[in-house]
């Protein structure tokens, strides 16, 4: 029906637009779509079927193009240790990003769930080199991520005995 297709059209802007805010403006895949979107709106008048089916599958291109894109960026935000800094350059904010847009997309979960055992691992190491202040940040953060591990309420204990061990030292220094 007309109003189908008008439905159908008023959405696939609404992606479209939404794949300009989150990736690159010069993006070629974006160019083309836009194109694309625009020879639908023409075709629309003499055959509103074919144009709807089109507009159909700009929607989808659209949506998916640029959540591919943050995935791939928020991939390398957590490769290079971005975990959540700088604002909305981080892989903590590009997943969540993802999640806001399409709440059941196991990439970006598994992704939030990958930057927890990162924040692990950092806990790890910086108890390992007695960097006990930055050790209690890194697992504040790997318990907003991952709040039932197990290994995080290892390391808790071993931050807390590294803690008190310290005390101890510093007691008979004095």
């Amino acid at each position: 029906t007309q109003q189908g297709y008008y439905n159908k059209l008023k959405v696939a802007e609404k992606y479209l637009a939404l794949a300009g805010t989150l990736v690159k403006p010069e993006n070629e895949q974006q160019r083309l779509l836009q194109k694309n979107l625009d020879i639908a709106k023409t075709q629309a008048k003499a055959k509103p079927n074919l144009a709807s089916q089109k507009i159909e599958t700009i929607a989808t291109n659209s949506f998916n193009s640029p959540i591919k894109q943050l995935l791939r960026e928020a991939n390398q935000d957590l490769l290079a240790l971005r975990l959540d800094s700088p604002p909305n350059k981080n892989a903590i904010d590009r997943y969540r990003t993802i999640l806001d847009l399409q709440s059941n997309n196991a990439a970006a979960i598994q992704g939030l769930k990958n930057v927890g055992k990162e924040y692990i691992k950092l806990t790890k190491r910086a108890i390992a080199n007695q960097q006990l202040q930055q050790a209690e940040n890194y697992m504040r953060q790997a318990y907003k991520l991952k709040p039932n591990s197990e290994e995080l309420r290892y390391y808790q204990k071993q931050l807390s005995d590294a803690k008190f061990d310290k005390a101890v030292q510093d007691s008979w220094v004095q």
